[in-house]
């Protein structure tokens, strides 16, 4: 999505916190955007977050995460968009 991002993330073992993760995540992909030209702010200071229920299906998470851009327009059909990680070529 042009203004936001889905991940569904399993964190290794117990020690280690969500903002634990997302910190460094943000610093990283901030820095490979700036070498490749991006200027400014990628992130917000914040992020929203919701913990999957043991009854939730991580196969449905997923699918509602590949189908974002379809619901809202931007194309087709999932695999035609090129950032969500799972095209055509995988």
């Amino acid at each position: 999505m042009p203004d936001h991002l889905h991940l569904l993330v399993e964190l290794p073992g117990e020690g280690l916190s969500l903002p634990a993760w997302v910190g460094p995540f943000k610093s990283r992909t901030t820095l490979l955007a700036w070498a490749i030209g991006f200027q400014g702010r990628l992130w917000q200071r914040w992020f929203f977050d919701r913990i999957l229920r043991r009854e939730e299906s991580i196969e449905r998470v997923a699918e509602y995460i590949i189908h974002n851009p379809v619901r809202k327009g931007f194309v087709e059909t999932w695999v035609e968009y090129p950032w969500s990680g799972l095209g055509p070529e995988t």
